[in-house]
């Protein structure tokens, strides 16, 4: 299945690549050494750990996830929802039952002297979390709306790419990986039992857009659907992935977005 990790591993580069462009319209404060978002409340899938440890292995610095170790006991952020498990709860009138629970916050281990040791592969919810107003100021990030729908949207996709996957907090699924057996386990596609802190990735069941916002996503979905892979397009490889799970992946590109 070496061929399957591959694919998504593709996908997961091209949604990357297609963010960060389409950011660039937005404006930001954010620069070199703004880490005030750099903490230890990042939730991940496992593809993008994996995709991770794969750049330290490549570049011989596998020995900064020795700086996970002795975390797990924390009381940090861990989701009792996915993303795609809650847009599903909404497009059926289910009301998500999530507590808000105070959870312990900190640094996020990867940085150094105020910058990120993993910039060129940092996860998809650091790419996004960028802000208007210096957060030293407004105390929080300042994000237009239509940015936070579209982030939402790709969220929705890296979670629909790494099916039989987990989604969790960083440092858990870090630390679940760094071990040679389930790192090897993820690079065949078997499939991992969930737990309480890491819960398994679902399908996407449909997007929750604001009428506001329609057009502006449907322009986003045709161009990431058109967006060159190699030789072929994005949609064309999200076919593929779906053929090699049949029984557990939809169709993402043939869903109707649901208006708030």
């Amino acid at each position: 299945m070496q061929a399957t990790i591959n694919l998504k591993l593709e996908l997961l580069e091209a949604v990357y690549k297609f963010y960060d462009e389409y950011a660039k319209k937005y404006f930001s404060v954010c620069m070199p050494g703004c880490c005030k978002c750099c903490t230890t409340s990042i939730l991940v899938t496992t593809l993008e750990c994996f995709y991770i440890i794969c750049y330290l292995k490549s570049q011989g610095k596998e020995s900064l996830l020795e700086r996970f170790n002795g975390l797990f006991e924390k009381n940090y952020l861990r989701p009792t929802i996915t993303t795609n498990e809650r847009a599903y709860k909404c497009l059926n009138r289910i009301m998500p039952q999530e507590g808000e629970e105070e959870h312990w916050v900190s640094s996020c281990p990867f940085l150094h002297k105020s910058k990120c040791l993993i910039y060129e592969v940092r996860p998809f919810g650091c790419r996004s979390f960028f802000s208007e107003v210096k957060c030293e100021i407004s105390l929080q990030a300042v994000i237009r709306p239509k940015l936070l729908t579209v982030n939402i949207l790709f969220l929705q996709f890296i979670e629909h790419i790494d099916i039989k996957g987990l989604f969790g907090n960083m440092i858990d699924i870090l630390l679940f990986l760094s071990s040679n057996k389930k790192f090897k386990h993820y690079e065949q596609s078997e499939e991992f039992s969930p737990s309480k802190t890491l819960l398994p990735t679902r399908p996407i069941p449909g997007f929750l857009i604001p009428p506001s916002h329609g057009q502006e996503i449907n322009n986003v979905l045709n161009s990431l659907y058109n967006t060159k892979i190699n030789d072929t397009d994005f949609k064309t490889k999200l076919l593929e992935l779906k053929q090699a799970f049949t029984k557990d992946l939809t169709d993402a590109s043939s869903y109707v977005m649901l208006h708030l």
